[in-house]
């Protein structure tokens, strides 16, 4: 896995807990992007998953 740079954040709108994210960075239904891809419960408070978000 790549983590994204430190500064990903001032490009997308991150969810608040982003960095504390263990799995994949995504995009959730409501636009935001998390580092919780493939991980149980992803997004829930987002709207759920929307898509992988690759590099």
């Amino acid at each position: 896995m790549v983590s994204p740079p430190a500064d990903i954040c001032t490009f997308f709108d991150c969810i608040a807990n982003f960095s504390n994210g263990k799995g994949y960075m995504e995009e959730c239904r409501d636009g935001r992007v998390s580092m919780s891809g493939g991980r149980r419960g992803a997004c829930s408070y987002h709207g759920g998953e929307l898509m992988a978000v690759s590099g």
